[in-house]
C-alpha cells in the first residue's frame, strides 16, 4: 500500500510539475528559515555547556542598597573567593578573575592584547580547558607565569615550540610561557586569548584588602544540589564579619544562565532569553506560512482530482487509504524540501555566520540533537500541510 501510495504521489508531481515546483519551493523556503534559526536558537541555548562542571559553578553578585534602591551587580570584593574556599563547607572550589589589555612582545613581535585575563590557578580547574602543551595543573604556579591560546602561539611564535619562551608584558616585566591552550569555543560567554597569575595584580598596585571595593569576578563551584538559600546566607555573613558596616547581599547566580539572564557581562556580549522566544516564534510563524500555502494550493486542486478519487472509491479504495493518500503526498513534498533546504542551509552557512555573528559550523549537521529538530520540523510541516486537504475532501462530496 505505502509503496503504490508514493508511486502514486511521485506520478502527481511529475505531472503536474508547476504545482510541485511551487508547493516545494515554498515549503523548502520555509523549513530553511526555520533550520536556520533553528540553528540559532540551539547556539544560544549551547552557551557555556562546554564546561563540563558547568551546572556547578557559579558567578558570586551582589545586591547593593542605595537611598532606597537595589542594584545589582556581578562583581565582588579581590579577598572574598579564597575566604568563601575555606569558610564554607558547600564550596567545593572558587577562583577570581579580572579583564586586562597588554602590550605583549616577543622578538619583533609586539602586538596589544584585549582578551587578556588574570586568574587563579584554582580556574584552571574549575573550567575545561584542552591544554596542546604543558601541564594544566602548574601552568599558573609561578609569579610571572603566563599560558596562550594556540592562534596567539602561531602569532608570536609560528611553528616554534612556546613553552619555556620570554615574552614582556608592557615592556617593563618578563613572563615565562606555561602552556598553550586550544582555543575555546565562540560560545564561551568568559573566553579569553591569554591569562596570567591573579596575583599579579597586586604586583602592579591593581588590588584592594577592601570587602567594600567590588570589582572583579568570583566563581565558586558548590556540591551538587546545594540549599542556595543556606549558601547565600553563608556568603552574606562572611562579608558582614569582614566589612560591619555593609549592607550588600550576596548570591550565588548559576553559571548557566549567565549569559542569557544576566544584567550584563564582562568579556563577551550579554544574550537575552527574550530573542530565545521571540525568534523561535517567528520560526514557527514562516513555517505555518510555508504550511498554509501548501494547503491552499492543494485545496484549490482537489476538484481537478475528483475523477481519481471517483475512480478510487469504485474499486475499492476506503476513506483512510484515500486522506494517507494525501497525507503521503504531504510528507514526500515535505520530505524533498528538507532535502533542497539542508543544501540551501550548507551553500549560506559562511553567509549566516557573518550576518549573525556566529560560528556555527557543519559538524551541527551531524549533531544528534540537530538532526532530531529538523526531523520533527519536517514532521510538522508534513502534518499540518496535509491535515486541511485529507480533511477537507474527507468531508466534501468527492469522499
Amino acid at each position: 500500500m505505502i509503496k503504490n501510495n508514493i508511486k502514486i504521489a511521485l506520478r502527481n508531481l511529475s505531472k503536474h510539475k508547476g504545482y510541485s515546483f511551487i508547493n516545494i519551493t515554498g515549503l523548502a523556503l520555509g523549513i530553511t528559515c526555520s533550520i536556520f534559526i533553528f540553528m540559532w536558537v540551539q547556539d544560544e541555548l549551547n552557551y557555556d555547556r562546554y564546561n563540563e562542571n558547568a551546572d556547578n559553578i557559579y558567578r558570586v553578585e551582589e545586591d547593593q542598597y542605595y537611598s532606597g534602591k537595589t542594584y545589582h551587580v556581578n562583581v565582588t570584593p579581590y579577598p572574598c573567593a579564597p575566604v568563601f574556599k575555606d569558610k564554607i563547607p558547600e564550596v567545593v572550589n572558587a577562583a577570581r578573575m579580572n579583564y586586562a589589555g597588554i602590550l605583549l612582545t616577543y622578538g619583533e613581535n609586539s602586538f596589544y592584547e584585549k582578551n587578556v585575563v588574570g586568574i587563579d590557578s584554582t580556574y584552571l580547574e574549575m573550567f575545561t580547558f584542552e591544554f596542546l602543551r604543558g601541564d594544566i595543573k602548574t601552568a599558573l604556579d609561578e609569579p610571572h607565569s603566563i599560558i596562550i591560546n594556540d592562534e596567539i602561539a602561531k602569532k608570536y611564535f609560528g611553528n616554534d615550540d612556546p613553552i619555556g619562551k620570554i615574552v614582556a608584558l608592557n615592556n617593563k616585566y618578563d613572563f615565562t610561557v606555561k602552556g598553550v591552550f586550544k582555543k575555546l569555543p565562540h560560545n564561551v560567554s568568559r573566553s579569553f586569548e591569554i591569562a596570567f597569575p591573579f596575583k599579579f595584580f597586586k604586583e602592579v598596585g591593581r588590588w584592594s584588602e577592601s570587602w567594600g571595593n567590588n570589582s572583579i569576578t568570583t566563581f565558586v563551584q558548590l556540591i551538587p544540589n546545594p540549599n542556595i538559600d543556606l549558601v547565600n546566607k553563608k556568603m552574606t555573613d562572611l562579608l558582614r564579619e569582614n566589612n560591619e558596616e555593609s549592607i550588600t547581599d550576596y548570591m550565588a547566580a548559576p553559571f548557566t544562565r549567565m549569559y542569557l539572564h544576566s544584567y550584563f557581562g564582562y568579556g563577551h556580549p550579554t544574550g537575552n532569553i527574550k530573542y530565545i522566544y521571540m525568534f523561535s516564534s517567528i520560526a514557527i510563524f514562516i513555517l505555518l506560512i510555508a504550511c498554509i500555502n501548501f494547503m491552499n494550493l492543494s485545496t484549490a486542486r482537489s476538484a481537478n482530482r475528483a475523477k481519481e478519487i471517483g475512480v478510487r472509491k469504485v474499486v475499492g479504495a476506503s476513506r483512510g487509504s484515500l486522506i494517507g493518500q494525501f497525507y503521503g503526498e504531504s510528507f514526500l513534498l515535505s520530505i524533498i524540501g528538507l532535502l533542497i533546504s539542508l543544501a540551501v542551509v550548507a551553500l549560506l552557512l559562511n553567509e549566516f555566520n557573518s550576518f549573525t555573528g556566529k560560528s556555527i559550523s557543519l559538524h551541527m549537521l551531524y549533531n544528534r540533537t540537530f538532526i532530531t529538530g529538523v526531523l520533527l520540523i519536517t514532521f510538522v510541516a508534513g502534518l499540518i500541510s496535509g491535515s486541511y486537504p485529507a480533511l477537507y475532501l474527507q468531508h466534501s462530496n468527492q469522499l
